[in-house]
């Protein structure tokens, strides 16, 4: 796990931030992205596993999935220009945010309905996990909860003030 972190800190300091438009926003943040990576490449794993349970990971994929293309969409972008919002540094490179935050802000309530049908079931997975005496489901399934926690309480308001 720590060569994982260390090899992906290492990407991260090499990345040339994307040159933006102000039509286009950039790329959202490195560590954002590889983490819901992370974890739908795990969910996606134990779908496709002939188990019991595979259905538990199935449903929370099927959650997952378009609210993490929400997030891609309206959430993180915002988030790439938190650095530079932090110190007041606005641009006209930055116009695109405006109709992105509008976004956000007009479907935030759904998204936190969202989180809560992901949360249940992530509850479901952890339970099968359990039920199963399979620990790295379980796991899994405590990650994605901490992640989906950290989302409502850090990153999409976050996201929210920067637009």
């Amino acid at each position: 796990m720590r060569a994982i972190i260390a090899a992906t800190a290492l990407l991260l300091l090499a990345a040339d931030p994307p040159a933006s438009r102000a039509d286009e926003p950039p790329l959202p943040p490195n560590s954002v992205t590889a983490q819901h990576e992370s974890i739908m490449q795990g969910l996606a794993r134990l779908a496709a596993q002939d188990a019991p349970t595979a259905s538990a990971a199935r449903a929370v994929l099927d959650v997952m999935t378009p609210h993490l293309q929400k997030e891609q969409e309206f959430v993180l972008p915002l988030l790439a220009i938190l650095p530079e919002a932090a110190e007041n540094r606005v641009t006209p490179e930055m116009a695109w945010a405006v109709p992105v935050a509008d976004r956000l802000a007009a479907e935030r309530s759904a998204l936190f309905d969202e989180h809560g049908r992901i949360m249940e079931a992530v509850g479901m997975l952890i339970a099968t996990g359990e039920k199963a005496n399979d620990p790295p489901l379980v796991d899994l399934g405590e990650r994605i909860a901490m992640h989906a926690m950290s989302e409502i309480e850090v990153v999409e308001p976050s996201a929210q003030l920067v637009g």
